[in-house]
């Protein structure tokens, strides 16, 4: 490059460029140029200068609303400002209409979001349309369950460690996320049979059932789980290729038993109605008796503080008796972890309360990963947003991608 630079600087070189740069500031300071350059600056001097209050204002007024705003071709969230009124999209373009749903949202309007919008005025499939099968699967009316009601339902079990900053209390991943297979035939059959469809008992999800502390601990309704099992079994591929089955037998069996318990416990509830009664009875005739012969005393009966008492309580509130009635379940213990990466459809078989055991519909158009994790995150059906285990699954199956690609590309 030295000789090169050496053999361009030549004196007629430097003599033709200084020439040439001489006519370009020439025609650059023209009159005309000058004056539009200077009423340029003047406006941009007269403008007031933004500072950060009052750009934080301004972010306030815009965020005041909240995500109202149902876009009616991605069915996704949005502030009042990245939206569109849709009337006008439909008058413009008449041939948009197979793309949108006619959804409605704030002011009983439709709206159309500025992504969707810029695809549509070209005729353009949007990448996270409904219509392009960025949308969930429909959740049966009795499908309400809790997070570890639907963790003893999952073919895989994603064991993950959440823990809070010290800074801003935000939840941030601990090491790595493990993801095992699960026996969901033989979880639903150690579920005890509790007397009324409403019944809850107390479940610890534990790695290994020899370990003290447990990975989920809530309260489930053993029927709920029950109910939902059979309808993924009848309804879901993804189950039917994991060989999930439950024994019809045993299901007729426990549902004998819950209405069986249910007729006794309406006896047993009317025979403690009658014994009540009578007591009452014998209660109302002694009182007379009582009332004359009452000597008690409030400083006899009263009991020292400190005796009885005491703050020595377990940290879990509960009693030695109450302790053995919780279902300890390992669902996951023995099997080899699986990569996250390699598992094809990890994500919907660890979350049957999102995806409810079914493949995602392929896309006519190509979207990214990322794009589809935004898209669950903004959707009008809050399913995906409000599990907060399922964000940090995601985040981690794109930061695996993004490494693999990134050592690709090297």
């Amino acid at each position: 490059m030295k000789k090169y630079r050496a053999s361009k600087a030549t004196a007629e070189n430097k003599a033709a460029n200084n020439a040439y740069m001489r006519n370009y500031r020439a025609r650059k300071a023209s009159p005309n140029q000058k004056v539009k350059h200077n009423a340029y600056m003047r406006a941009y001097r007269a403008k007031p200068k933004t500072n950060i209050e009052l750009s934080i204002s301004k972010f306030h007024e815009m965020i005041a609303e909240g995500p109202l705003y149902i876009c009616s071709c991605c069915d996704q969230l949005w502030y009042k400002h990245a939206v569109l009124n849709a009337e006008k999209l439909r008058e413009s373009n008449p041939g948009i209409g197979e793309y949108i749903n006619n959804k409605k949202s704030v002011n009983d309007a439709e709206w159309v979001c500025r992504t969707c919008h810029s695809h549509l005025v070209k005729y353009k499939i949007p990448p996270c349309a409904v219509v392009n099968g960025m949308v969930f699967p429909q959740k049966p009316a009795f499908f309400d369950l809790n997070e570890l009601e639907c963790r003893l339902l999952a073919p895989r079990i994603a064991f993950q460690k959440l823990m809070q900053a010290p800074r801003g209390r935000q939840l941030k991943i601990h090491g790595n996320i493990v993801n095992v297979p699960a026996d969901v035939t033989n979880t639903v059959s150690v579920l005890p049979r509790l007397p009324s469809q409403a019944d809850t008992i107390k479940v610890n999800l534990k790695r290994k059932l020899q370990y003290k502390s447990s990975a989920l601990s809530l309260n489930i309704r053993p029927y709920k789980v029950v109910q939902a099992a059979n309808w993924l079994m009848s309804n879901s591929s993804l189950y039917r290729d994991e060989g999930i089955v439950v024994n019809s037998e045993w299901a007729n069996q426990y549902n004998e038993e819950i209405s069986s318990h249910g007729d006794e416990s309406n006896d047993i509830s009317d025979e403690q109605s009658v014994i009540v009664n009578e007591n009452r009875d014998n209660v109302e005739s002694n009182n007379v008796h009582v009332e004359a012969e009452d000597e008690w005393s409030e400083d006899e009966a009263e009991i020292p503080a400190g005796v009885t008492d005491t703050m020595l309580t377990s940290s879990d509130f509960l009693e030695d008796n109450e302790r053995q009635r919780i279902v300890n379940v390992a669902p996951a213990e023995g099997n080899r972890p699986l990569s996250i990466f390699r598992d094809k459809y990890s994500e919907e078989l660890a979350y049957p309360g999102i995806f409810l055991g079914q493949r995602q519909p392929e896309s006519t158009k190509q979207v990214h990963y990322s794009d589809i994790c935004k898209s669950e995150l903004r959707r009008s059906d809050r399913r995906a947003a409000t599990s907060v285990s399922w964000r940090f699954l995601f985040h981690c199956h794109l930061y695996q991608k993004c490494r693999i690609l990134s050592r690709i590309d090297q």
